[in-house]
């Protein structure tokens, strides 16, 4: 008999959250399959239950933080979901199967709760659920049908031997993943379950990991999409030249947000290194020979580069991306309009520089800034060379513009200004003399971010804005940027003479250019 090899990514549906769609199908959200016969999903799968069963939302909000704990056997029993799982190996006919499944057990994860206090205190979630915060820091533990009762053991004999079980699978998966820390940089795939739908069962999207946020990096940032029913699906690492061999590293968390009524084009997931890691401490498990320190993959240098050539701009209550071109003069760059407030009189910008835990502070004056309105929104910045941090690095600019199509990376401090900096993927959509646009996701802070062209290091262009719709709607995979080709002659000069006049060239009055830059009537007004 054929073994059955399944797929790791499930679908999970319950009576209550099963809304028809056109199709007949039925609304869910994503899982991890551990074993044959256990789950791991997301709190937010219960959003659209929880309402219904409140039993279930009562006992998993007064659950202590960091500790495993058994539903009741009642509650569990009175509560079956379903599963859709695919085996790889079966016949198309046979390939999906579906089975019941029960909810056993959960754990309040007590880094996504401080992270969630703190990193993302602004932000808010699935709009639909008014208990989608109160899920956030949960995740759940399901067990299949067929093993979920052993009819000659007592109650409370089940119950231990379920929490043994539950144990073992949750120890196995953390030996599996314990060296494969998500890495800033790391390609990634997210597989699941978009809408929770049948149709789109088992969809997988691809990206890079942006940043690691949060107490102990508990939170992984990629700009692989995510859709509304990914959460608790699986986030994966791709290792080889071919991108064949995938490493769970992490759960989605959140396929929807906003920071400040700003919509996120991010997913958030967990990551699981750092999640198991706690939950098996605390429950004093043996787990001593996985609960080392893990060592990091070594990826491509160029990411730790990017850190030492960008800062943090901040003037008055605002903050952009500032890049460090030349040690020389202490030369940030950064847009116009992240530095409205400042004068060329007073030291009124700061630059800040961050390295993991670290933090470097210093004040900058003001060298030009375009007029508002401008097609080339640019400043120029510049620190004292004694105030700079050793470790900032220039970037270099590149000397050839990009092709239509090549693969570009941006990196700056969108949304978030207390972490490293955010890495975020794309491709130059179009390249004209006088703008580049690409598909790296533009949030706000993401202001004069670095366009780089990653097989190099080297600077393309600067991040101006996303494309916004005549109503105001910003589409963060739309950015617009400045081409180094015109950056880099002008400040070639300037830093050629010590002439602040020479940036003058940046005050553009030529009226072809004007006409791209003019985004204001571009966009009719957005359905979004």
């Amino acid at each position: 008999m054929r073994e059955m090899i399944w797929s790791r990514s499930v679908l999970i549906t319950h009576p209550f959250s099963r809304i028809k769609s056109s199709s007949g199908s039925y609304c869910g959200s994503s899982g991890i399959l551990l074993s044959e016969n256990w789950v791991l999903t997301h709190g937010s799968t219960l959003n659209p239950v929880v309402g219904q069963i409140n039993q279930i939302f009562d006992f998993l909000t007064s659950m202590d933080a960091g500790k495993l704990t058994l539903l009741p056997t009642q509650v569990v029993e009175e509560t079956p979901f379903e599963i859709l799982r695919e085996c790889s190996a079966c016949s198309d006919a046979t390939r999906e199967q579906s089975s019941q499944l029960y909810l056993v057990a959960a754990w309040k994860c007590d880094l996504l709760q401080l992270t969630l206090l703190d990193v993302l205190a602004t932000w808010t979630f699935d709009r639909s659920s008014r208990h989608s915060r109160d899920l956030m820091p949960i995740l759940l533990i399901f067990e299949i049908k067929n093993h979920l009762k052993n009819a000659t053991a007592t109650k409370e004999h089940q119950q231990q031997e379920k929490t043994i079980r539950i144990h073992r699978v949750l120890t196995n998966l953390y030996k599996e993943i314990a060296e494969n820390d998500p890495v800033r940089g790391s390609i990634v795939e997210i597989e699941g379950t978009p809408f929770g739908n049948r149709i789109f069962f088992n969809s997988t999207s691809r990206g890079i990991i942006g940043n690691l946020i949060g107490t102990r990096k508990c939170i992984v940032m990629t700009d692989a999409s995510a859709f509304p029913g990914c959460q608790g699906g699986p986030l994966y690492i791709l290792r080889d030249s071919d991108n064949n061999r995938k490493i769970l590293c992490g759960m989605v968390l959140s396929s929807v947000s906003w920071c400040e009524n700003e919509w996120v084009d991010y997913t958030l997931a967990v990551n699981l290194t750092s999640s198991l890691r706690e939950i098996l401490l605390k429950e004093d498990f043996s787990i001593t020979a996985v609960a080392r320190e893990t060592q990091l993959l070594q990826i491509a240098s160029y990411t730790d580069q990017f850190d030492e050539s960008v800062a943090i701009v901040r003037c008055g209550r605002h903050w952009g991306t500032g890049i460090f071109l030349d040690k020389a003069t202490g030369s940030f760059l950064t847009c116009s309009h992240v530095v409205k407030e400042a004068s060329l009189e007073n030291m009124d910008v700061r630059v800040v520089l961050r390295r993991g835990e670290c933090r470097s502070d210093a004040w900058a004056k003001l060298v030009y800034k375009t007029p508002e309105g401008r097609p080339y929104d640019v400043a120029l910045l510049r620190v004292q060379p004694q105030d700079l941090a050793p470790s900032l690095r220039p970037i270099k600019l590149a000397d050839n513009p990009p092709f239509k199509g090549e693969a570009v990376l941006s990196v700056g401090f969108p949304l978030i200004s207390s972490t490293n900096a955010t890495l975020t993927s794309g491709n130059v959509s179009k390249s004209l003399a006088a703008m580049l646009q690409t598909t790296c996701c533009v949030q706000s802070g993401a202001s004069g971010s670095p366009i780089i062209r990653p097989t190099t290091g080297q600077m393309l262009g600067m991040i101006i804005s996303n494309a916004i719709s005549a109503n105001s709607i910003l589409y963060p995979r739309l950015s617009m940027a400045i081409p180094t080709t015109v950056l880099k002659p002008i400040l070639q000069r300037y830093w050629n003479t010590g002439d602040p006049r020479v940036l003058e060239a940046f005050d553009c009055h030529d009226s072809a250019i004007q006409d791209v830059w003019d985004l204001r009537e571009r966009l009719p007004p957005s359905k979004i």
